[in-house]
């Protein structure tokens, strides 16, 4: 399998069980009398997105650059299979990266004897939110690769959407306040929506600044979901189209 070959997938695991360990022994030393582990510690942070967007474009867009795409049309395999047979390899890479936080985390915190703050019901749910979020993003990074197929290129483009993302997070709950202000509350309030619930980076954001796994909406999977089948169409659209001679 190709993804056991890829340094960016190896260096994004090795980064994320530093950043769990970091997080954990900080906690533990500025709180050494806490016995709880806190259920907003297993919400990985936004810098996820840079992680995945560096991970994923590089990953297809090698298959530009080697011509490996043009040999598995040559033998046979159709588009819709070639793009999905890279979706989920992907797809499978980012929840590793994403896992390889929570386990080094949880494994720290059995060890020293810790008990969660939270019910396995809302664990669960916490990891499936989690989960769904960085599948919208897998489906977007994926369908930026199709777009942009040079290798640099795509990861510039990608970190840069998704610093993009990252900051209009809090500008968008400026904007809503000015807007209602304005009396143009039905479009401040679908603008806002947008990029605070159904995107992926919004979802990702609040988590981060809930105070309870119970402050997680219902809803957000149900928008990845929609995220992910939305920008999955569009791309496999385009590689339809796309011309790789």
């Amino acid at each position: 399998m190709r993804l056991r070959q890829s340094l960016s997938f190896w260096v994004c695991v090795v980064l994320q069980v530093s950043f769990a360990a970091i997080l954990f022994f900080m906690t533990y030393s500025v709180y050494p009398e806490e016995t709880r582990i806190f259920g907003k510690s297993f919400v990985v942070g936004s810098y996820i997105m840079f992680f995945l967007s560096v991970f994923i474009t590089s990953f297809i867009c090698t298959d530009y650059s080697c011509q490996t795409i043009r040999n598995k049309l040559f033998v046979g395999h159709s588009r819709e299979a070639i793009y999905f047979s890279n979706f989920i390899t992907v797809w499978i890479g980012s929840v590793i990266i994403t896992a390889a936080y929570w386990i080094t985390l949880l494994a720290f915190s059995v060890f020293v004897g810790f008990e969660a703050d939270m019910s396995l019901n809302e664990f669960w749910f916490l990891i499936l939110t989690k989960i769904a979020a960085v599948t919208a993003l897998v489906s977007l990074y994926v369908l930026l690769s199709e777009l942009i197929t040079s290798k640099s290129k795509a990861v510039t483009t990608a970190l840069i959407l998704s610093l993009i993302l990252l900051i209009i997070y809090p500008i968008m709950g400026d904007m809503h306040i000015e807007f209602n202000v304005q009396a143009a509350k039905v479009i401040s309030k679908g603008v806002s929506v947008f990029f605070t619930d159904v995107m992926p980076s919004g979802q990702i954001n609040q988590m981060m600044q809930m105070e309870t796994t119970a402050d997680i909406q219902r809803i957000f999977p149900i928008y990845s979901l929609a995220v992910t089948v939305v920008s999955y169409a569009i791309g496999v659209l385009i590689f339809r189209r796309k011309d790789l001679k």
